[in-house]
Formats: structure tokens, C-alpha cells, sequence
């Protein structure tokens, strides 16, 4: 088998007849999803109808064995997924990749842990993108993160920065 790194895993592939099977390691930040969900994210363009019949065929494993679509993943856990490769993206599935031109705006860290962080937005930045594709509050955030070495985008499979809401 050849070793293949992947978004947020190792990806570990051998050839059987009908396509691939794909091995994926989840990491600490799988820890506790559902499984139906880790494979929506590690699959690109499978319809839940499909998701689900791989799942009553037993196409999809955890740690060897059948499992449920409502299992929980723990870290470490190995999931396969013996599914038809068009459904494996090449790279990254939610990575966010700041693609803004320009320079990015000035924001604040009013609290920030390893779970959610509350910034401070000046009045005049955006917040999402728009279709003159400024410079965002979450550009700014994610390139913080980069830079800190808190966030790889082509390395997460469950993390992406993103905007919960507005207090």
C-alpha cells in the first residue's frame, strides 16, 4: 500500500475491483462526530441515498467492523470507505483558503481558546465575502491563524474558520 496524506489524515489506498478503498485516520478534531457526517466531509458529491446504501451494503467501516451511521468517531479511530473514487477530492474538502487581493483588515482578539474566539469588527469590514472579493474579517483571521501555526489548511478534514454570528 502507498502512504498519500490527505486533508486532516493519512490516507492509505489499495486497489480492489470497483474502484478504491480509502483509509482515513480520524484526528483529535473528529473526535466525537458522527460518522455519516465525517464521510459527507471526506467525500465530495455522494449523495446521502448513496451514503447511506454503503452503509447497509457495508461499504463503510470503523476499525474493521460494520458501523452504524450514528457511531461516533473517537481519535485514532480508522474509518474505510470502499466507495467509487470520484467521490475523493484530490485536495483539501473545507479547507478555507483566504483568496482576498489586498491587504487585510485590522481586527481584535477579545477572547479566543481552542474552540471559538470572539473578535472585534470595525465598523466598514466585511464580514463575508462579496463579489468585488475584499478583504474579510474571516480573511484576516484565517491568515492570523496560518501564520500562528493553529491552523494548516490542506491538513483539517473537520476545521474551517468561519462566522457563527454577530453579537
Amino acid at each position: 500500500m502507498q502512504n498519500i496524506v490527505c486533508p486532516g489524515c493519512v490516507l492509505f489506498s489499495g486497489a480492489t475491483t470497483g474502484g478504491e478503498m480509502q483509509r482515513f485516520t480520524a484526528t483529535s478534531n473528529d473526535d466525537g462526530m458522527r460518522l455519516s457526517r465525517f464521510v459527507q466531509r471526506v467525500c465530495r458529491g455522494l449523495p446521502d441515498a448513496a451514503m447511506y446504501k454503503a452503509f447497509r451494503n457495508r461499504r463503510i467501516k470503523v476499525n474493521g467492523r460494520r458501523a452504524a451511521p450514528d457511531a461516533r468517531l473517537a481519535a485514532g479511530d480508522v474509518v474505510e470507505l470502499y466507495l467509487n473514487d470520484e467521490y475523493f477530492p484530490d485536495g483539501p474538502s473545507r479547507a478555507y483558503l483566504p483568496t482576498a487581493a489586498g491587504p487585510l483588515p485590522p481586527y481584535g482578539t477579545v477572547y479566543q481558546d481552542g474552540g471559538i474566539a470572539v473578535l472585534y469588527k470595525p465598523a466598514g469590514v466585511l464580514s463575508h465575502r462579496d463579489a468585488k472579493a475584499a478583504p474579510t474579517l474571516l480573511d484576516a483571521f484565517a491568515d492570523s491563524l496560518v501564520r500562528t501555526g493553529q491552523y494548516t489548511p490542506g491538513e483539517e478534514n473537520a476545521f474551517a474558520p468561519a462566522l457563527c454570528n454577530r453579537l
